[in-house]
């Protein structure tokens, strides 16, 4: 008997370490991908309140009529910066038609998975057929959707931390005045 001799048939594409490897990278970038998410909701959620606190007291402080319309300009803009911190945390979701295109693309994100035409029977079936390249691509693609969330995300933050930057420096300085 050759031991050197495999048959092709019984060896799964997972026993290629190359696409082994590939997948762990791709999982390890979705992993990585929702954390970072996490941060950015977690500092959108932190500016929130921040500002939310600020305004509070600056509504509850105006007492200088000479300062109240700079007062009332600043929690205008914190009311801004209040609302691009709750468009970063609040979830979108795919509508349906995209939802169904995702399902044939992409059998990895929790949209495609929770789509009406794909149900628990459909993506057992798919998972015991698959081949860890298909699997790859799924992963590869639903990464990609993420890191574009991501980025949306983030340039958000940045607008609203730039504002904040301007607003609370004057802010403390119109109160400190008044």
């Amino acid at each position: 008997m050759n031991n050197e001799h495999t048959d092709t048939a019984t060896t799964s594409a997972s026993s290629d370490p190359i696409l082994s490897l590939r997948l762990q990278f791709l999982l390890g970038q979705a992993e990585a991908l929702g954390q970072q998410i996490q941060f950015a909701d977690m500092k959108a959620v932190a500016l929130f309140a921040l500002i939310g606190v600020i305004a509070a007291n600056a509504i509850l402080n105006i007492e200088s009529v000479e300062y109240a319309g700079a007062l009332v300009a600043l929690i205008q803009i914190k009311a801004v910066i209040m609302a691009i911190c709750l468009f970063v945390v609040l979830p979108r979701l795919a509508s349906k038609e995209a939802s169904k295109q995702m399902v044939l693309q992409d059998r990895y994100s929790w949209p495609a998975l929770t789509s009406e035409t794909y149900g628990p029977e459909e993506h057992a079936a798919y998972m015991r057929n698959s081949e860890v390249s298909e699997l790859i691509i799924s992963v590869a693609r639903s990464n990609v959707i993420v890191a574009r969330i991501l980025r949306r995300k983030f340039s958000l933050l940045r607008w609203a931390f730039l504002l904040a930057m301007v607003d609370v420096p004057v802010t403390i300085i119109l109160y400190l005045a008044a």
